[in-house]
């Protein structure tokens, strides 16, 4: 249990729409509600999702209210008056954008230490936005002026390395997750299940991931159909932002691999481990990632993972799945047939042993501690 302190916390993010980062704050605030001093949070842009829930949860949160992509006087002017009114001990910057805006509380109260959160990968920097890219390089050249830099994964560690940011300060605090909110929910599967219109003995696979290129549903797809070649009977779901039957690119995707009625497309759900709990394997089929949220989310749910090598995805999994080449849905197609032919029983096995492994390496409560224990250094060192 974190002992509360002095500290007087403030964490400074892009934006709160529903994303890893944003999700990680929100989790964290959670776990450490009442553990500090005082806890802020300072959201660039317009409040989000994630923003409403955090202050359904009762953190203190503000919007400067700053357009996306765009450079404000405005926002800074507000970002000075909360620095005045609130006076952190310890500012705490969560992506690209935020890390630059986050050196301006230098200029008003020099003494107070920053930490960067960095928690994505660099897989491929050209397929970056423009000013996404040209913060990146902005991050490397000034790396030496926060106490530390935090990021989600090693892979994440070792390509912003490798672009020049400052590696003397850098660590990693992977994701945590909260193992009471993913678990396995026999009831609430049943209940998907008939909601669904599908039964407890059809093969079920899944895939949570907004519609995006690097999520690459294409892949996923020429996956599936595969699969189904050996299990006549799969049962495909397809769930997150933009993966809904509006989607004509989508919808001709699945028509034009044979896969009309097998799979439901849920589009954004508000409780992916609902989901989750239907499924006999989670997949992942990414072609770059930091610390990938689901395949956690999934294991504590107790369902094996078949997933591209990105990130530090294959750490994640450890034994309680399987790894592919990214682009090779032959091969993933191969491990996830090799995870269905397992007895229901066999997977159950397997599917406890991930979730004992995410607990104790991922649990909320671990990750936390981490973060105190990081924050106590630099603001002991800075005092």
């Amino acid at each position: 249990m974190i002992s509360t302190r002095y500290m007087r916390i403030l964490h400074v993010i892009t934006g709160l729409n529903t994303g890893g980062a944003e999700t990680m704050l929100l989790k964290l605030q959670t776990a450490t509600k009442g553990a500090y001093a005082a806890q802020k949070v300072v959201c660039m842009t317009n409040l989000g999702p994630i923003g409403q829930k955090m202050r359904d949860e009762g953190v203190e949160v503000e919007s400067l209210e700053i357009p996306r992509g765009a450079i404000s006087a405005g926002g800074a002017r507000r970002f000075a008056r909360t620095l005045r009114i609130f006076q952190p001990t310890l500012v705490v910057s969560w992506m690209y954008h935020a890390n630059i805006f986050a050196l301006l509380a230098r200029a008003r109260r020099p003494a107070v230490p920053i930490l960067w959160n960095i928690r994505h990968s660099l897989h491929d920097l050209k397929s970056e936005r423009v000013l996404t890219r040209a913060l990146v390089r902005i991050g490397a050249a000034v790396s030496g002026l926060p106490a530390r830099i935090v990021y989600n994964s090693e892979r994440s560690l070792q390509q912003h390395t490798a672009i020049g940011y400052r590696g003397g300060a850098a660590l990693v605090i992977p994701n945590g997750f909260d193992s009471e909110h993913f678990k396995p929910a026999a009831a609430v599967a049943a209940r998907v299940r008939g909601e669904l219109r599908f039964g407890d003995t059809e093969p079920t696979i899944g895939l949570i991931a907004r519609f995006h290129p690097t999520k690459n549903h294409a892949m996923f797809l020429d996956a599936v159909a595969r699969v189904a070649v050996e299990f006549p009977t799969l049962v495909v779901i397809m769930a997150g932002t933009g993966v809904d039957p509006s989607n004509r690119i989508l919808m001709d995707a699945i028509r034009s691999r044979g896969l009309d009625g097998r799979v439901r497309l849920l589009g954004e759900v508000a409780d992916s481990s609902a989901v989750l709990n239907v499924l006999d394997v989670a997949c992942l089929t990414s072609g770059g990632e930091s610390f990938p949220n689901v395949l956690g989310e999934a294991l504590l749910c107790g369902k094996p993972c078949v997933t591209t090598d990105v990130g530090d995805a294959r750490v994640i999994i450890g034994e309680c799945g399987a790894v592919a080449p990214t682009n090779r849905p032959d091969l993933f197609a191969d491990a996830v047939c090799r995870l269905l032919r397992m007895s229901n029983e066999a997977r159950e096995d397997l599917g406890r042993v991930a979730r004992e492994r995410i607990i104790r390496c991922y649990g909320l409560g671990v990750v936390a501690e981490q973060y105190d224990r990081l924050y106590t250094s630099v603001t002991s060192l800075a005092s």
